[in-house]
């Protein structure tokens, strides 16, 4: 289990000040998380990303969108 996903992981720092809000506290700890992206999983999807912003639906659009909406998932195909 890498430190990130450890049991003891806490955050109590708010990143975006809000003026009604005086302080945060953190009641449970966090569960859940993915596994760490591999280098080749982000080299990956960074050469992909040229491709989201694609209107016509590319083949390769939708791999990025794929690979980029949940890190649990490694391995997309997209059909015609």
């Amino acid at each position: 289990m890498s430190s990130y996903q450890s049991k003891e992981s806490k955050t109590e720092f708010l990143q975006t000040p809000l003026p009604f809000v005086a302080k945060i506290k953190q009641l449970e700890f966090f569960s859940g998380g993915a596994s760490e992206e591999s280098d080749e999983a982000l080299r990956q999807r960074a050469v992909m990303s040229v491709h989201r912003f694609s209107t016509a639906g590319s083949e390769k659009g939708y791999i990025y969108h794929g690979l980029s909406a949940s890190a649990k998932n490694s391995f997309y195909k997209s059909f015609k």
